[in-house]
């Protein structure tokens, strides 16, 4: 960027010219006719990930070719999910992959194609139940409840710990007839701290 500022400051330079710089340092020029005017602007350190905001500033450019990666919160990745600059990277990763997303946020992450590195659900029991089987939940780091109060029933309980990364409390209600026979599960069902009670 440097050397292209420096051509456009001679004043009788003329001809096409191509930049190659740090993304920082293209960034900071991105508004700048050394950059605007380049035939091409590509990445000298692509395996450094630049923000949602930064790759949306390199597609804007018009003249930006090659590889870049992201590395973001969830809630800028997710709100920018069906945007170029999210689908075009080559690799988008949670820069806070310990802020749980929901069941929805983490079918986006998934459906993008490009997503990568761990991600946390904290979801409704309804949501999580919902979505059980598919690779949002089952590839979580960890699942856990947003209403632990909420009561569900065995056969619930029983898919909750079929989910590999599921953990937190849960609280089942059921009839007594379904509660005592699966009595001999009893502890399994308190190793996630659960609370039983019965109706009917």
């Amino acid at each position: 960027v440097a050397g292209a500022q420096t051509l456009q400051g001679l004043g009788n330079f003329e001809g096409p010219y191509h930049i190659e710089d740090t993304s920082a340092n293209i960034l900071a020029a991105a508004t700048t006719p050394a950059v605007l005017d380049a035939t091409s602007v590509e990445l000298s350190n692509p395996g450094v990930p630049v923000t949602v905001d930064g790759a949306e500033t390199l597609q804007g450019l018009g003249n930006f070719v090659g590889p870049y990666n992201i590395e973001d919160t969830s809630a800028a990745i997710l709100a920018a999910a069906t945007t170029g600059a999210v689908l075009d990277a080559d690799s988008v990763t949670l820069s806070d992959p310990g802020v749980p997303v929901t069941v929805d946020g983490a079918e986006t992450l998934q459906g993008l194609g490009n997503f990568v590195g761990p991600y946390h659900i904290q979801d409704t029991s309804a949501n999580i139940l919902a979505a059980a089987t598919t690779p949002a939940v089952l590839n979580a780091t960890s699942v856990e409840l947003s209403n632990a109060g909420t009561p569900v029933t065995i056969a619930e309980a029983e898919v909750l710990l079929g989910i590999p990364g599921f953990d937190g409390v849960y609280a089942i209600e059921d009839t007594s007839a379904n509660i005592l026979a699966d009595a001999s599960r009893s502890g399994q069902f308190r190793r996630h701290l659960c609370h039983c009670r019965h109706f009917g």
